[in-house]
């Protein structure tokens, strides 16, 4: 057979697809890894997107007296949830880039979500009366619950306040269009949604439609969402709010009228 013969050529188009086609059921694969550490009980899906390691703690009596730490993942093993925005925040930083935001803050804002996706998946047909952690299935504890979410949710917002996150200086020469952004947008863009900062920028006209935003603009939004997530924590005062990790990091307490 010649060199240009059409069954070579054919043999070798097939032999390139199913390669592509290997290296795309791999990299489909690796998408969907387990760690070693999590053990063989987790699934691979890729579908899963990204995910962390955490290490389940509990506190244990120890003696009569005294409360230990310790691990009480399964078979001691690490547990495995689907990453955040704030896990690609601290995976991206470097230590002359480091990220800005506290394990407070970070905790904050993930509270912040939780309680919105509880509070808006309130009114859900499929959501079970008898869900509510001790309360017997009471219908009207349920929606004392549900008021108690929405009061959260109000005070948050509250503390957030209505400033502007970014503002306009002035107007662009080349007729670019920049909308001013929130710090009630910037951090529902975050926390909610999931957006990276450079992501939130591009979508108000800040950035170019390849992500290109400067360090500086950068710099200026993150300081402005670690300042919106202390205010949301709201006035820390001594002896009524106590902070305990327990693998995740530490979680935000509800003073009483606060």
């Amino acid at each position: 057979m010649s060199a240009n013969d059409p069954m070579i050529a054919y043999r070798e188009q097939s032999v390139a697809r199913v390669a592509q086609e290997a290296e795309r059921v791999a990299r489909v694969r690796a998408s969907g890894f387990v760690p070693p550490e999590c053990g063989d009980a987790i699934p691979a899906a890729p579908s899963r997107g990204g995910v962390a390691t955490f290490t389940p703690r509990s506190s244990l009596p120890d003696g009569e007296n005294g409360w230990k730490f310790e691990n009480t993942g399964y078979r001691g093993r690490s547990g495995l949830r689907c990453a955040d925005v704030f896990d690609r925040m601290i995976a991206r930083s470097t230590p002359k880039r480091p990220c800005i935001l506290s394990p407070s803050q970070i905790a904050m804002g993930r509270t912040y979500a939780v309680l919105s996706e509880s509070y808006a998946a309130a009114g859900c047909k499929s959501l079970s009366l008898e869900s509510t952690a001790g309360r017997g299935g009471d219908p009207s504890a349920f929606i004392d619950a549900v008021i108690d979410q929405g009061r959260r949710l109000t005070l948050i917002h509250n503390r957030i306040g209505m400033g502007v996150a970014k503002s306009i200086r002035r107007r662009r020469p080349s007729g670019e269009t920049r909308v001013p952004i929130t710090d009630r947008q910037l951090v529902d863009a975050v926390c909610l949604q999931d957006r990276s900062v450079s992501q939130v920028l591009m979508s108000n006209g800040w950035a170019k439609g390849n992500g290109d935003a400067s360090s500086t603009m950068v710099a200026d939004l993150m300081q402005a969402l670690s300042d919106a997530l202390t205010r949301m924590m709201g006035p820390v005062r001594s002896g009524r709010i106590t902070h305990t990790t327990l693998g995740s990091g530490p979680l935000p307490r509800w003073p009483d009228g606060q």
